[in-house]
């Protein structure tokens, strides 16, 4: 081939080159709008897949709340026993456990600082709030969880503050400062339990008491009057009186019924009668447990139901109390170092000599109250008032 033709023929392939794309197989040319067309199905696309999968969360979050709720929810034969801090709630508890411990196994041994939290859970640690639906028994068809909550009618369930799009109050907002992170969540929610036994002590021995016990724990430093007037140290999210007040209170909206006290005397309990549908309330009083340990734990273990106790005696009472008398309660901290929590939390406290069971006296006040303190308390908190619905007399 000569140099002029393989010119032509470079000439030529260089011309097809720029040759006009070929139409398409029906006739007209491809259009430029395809790409556009592409765009808008890969839109398409992206819209269902994002509404695909808000579908599938919701979905995915309603079936989580479900199950969460399910695991937060009390079975009807459970007790709540709830009380103000510093007001008895560690022996109530002792004394109950060790009475299931003899009629159920002839053995109070098991009940101590360590094993209290897993035959009566405290609600206010996270473990065991986390951990509420695989608590056992204590007796066979009954559970207890013990409590330092007020009452609320409306409290917030974990899976509601973590659901989509969601904006709940917090529970600063609900219950004021102080151990919100535990006090308006489920399963520490007294209004979901269909019973609860509610420990009360004198507001001025407890606040007195709480006073020192905030202080071993180095959580306060001050006088006793700046912690009766500091909400955020004394008060616990409310007042003695705004925390006992808040049961009061339900009982005239029908939310809680008075339907049992130790204080033989206390009339607007003893007829209360559950007649209004709501959370049916056993008051203990702890200057009753102190004067008449016996009788008053009889009336508890009644009000739990003599159907699970067949063998209560006035013997079997009067060994639980013998078991938990304050030298014993004194010798079993000893033994067991205050408990997991405090070990855990406190060590420093704990090794310096900590103490959950003090003096444990009725009328204990006198060292922190002088009468400005006092008059404070009953009149202007409203300690007086409350401290008359749970028959004081001072």
């Amino acid at each position: 081939m000569g140099l002029k033709q393989r010119g032509k023929k470079s000439k030529d392939m260089k011309v097809n080159k720029e040759a006009p794309a070929p139409s398409s197989p029906l006739g007209g040319e491809v259009k430029s709008s395809s790409l556009t067309l592409s765009r808008q199905t890969v839109l398409l696309l992206c819209l269902i897949g994002f509404f695909s999968l808000y579908i599938f969360m919701k979905s995915y979050s309603a079936q989580r709340k479900a199950a969460q709720e399910a695991s937060e929810m009390p079975l009807d034969t459970d007790v709540f026993i709830s009380s103000f801090p510093k007001c008895g709630s560690f022996w109530g508890r002792f004394l109950i456990a060790s009475v299931y411990g003899i009629v159920a196994r002839d053995s109070t041994s098991r009940v101590t600082f360590d094993t209290i939290e897993t035959l009566i859970p405290d609600l206010e640690l996270g473990e065991n709030r986390r951990d509420f639906a695989k608590h056992e028994q204590l007796f066979p068809g009954l559970r207890l969880f013990k409590s330092h909550q007020s009452y609320q009618s409306d409290p917030i369930s974990p899976s509601e503050k973590s659901g989509l799009f969601k904006n709940l109050p917090s529970c600063a907002e609900k219950v004021g400062e102080g151990m919100e992170y535990s006090q308006c969540y489920c399963p520490n929610c007294p209004a979901k339990f269909k019973k609860t036994v509610l420990i009360v002590r004198d507001g001025r021995s407890a606040l007195c008491s709480y006073y020192k016990f905030q202080s071993s724990l180095n959580n306060f430093e001050g006088t006793f009057s700046k912690f009766l007037r500091d909400a955020e140290a004394s008060h616990y999210g409310k007042s003695w009186s705004g925390w006992y007040g808040s049961w009061v209170n339900a009982s005239v909206t029908k939310d809680v019924n008075f339907v049992g006290s130790s204080y033989s005397k206390f009339k607007r309990i003893t007829k209360g009668g559950g007649e209004g549908g709501g959370v049916d309330v056993y008051v203990l009083r702890y200057e009753d447990l102190k004067s008449n340990a016996v009788e008053a734990l009889r009336g508890v273990m009644e009000f739990l139901g003599p159907e699970t106790l067949p063998a209560l005696t006035k013997k079997v009472l009067q060994r639980a109390v013998d078991d938990n008398d304050f030298e014993n309660m004194k010798r079993k901290e000893l033994r067991d170092g205050g408990g997991k929590h405090f070990k855990k939390h406190y060590p420093d406290a704990v090794s310096n000599g900590f103490g959950i069971v003090r003096q444990g006296e009725s009328k204990g006040y006198s060292e922190c109250f002088g009468e400005e303190d006092e008059a404070y308390f009953l009149d202007e908190l409203g300690g007086g008032d409350v401290m008359r619905e749970f028959g004081y007399n001072f």
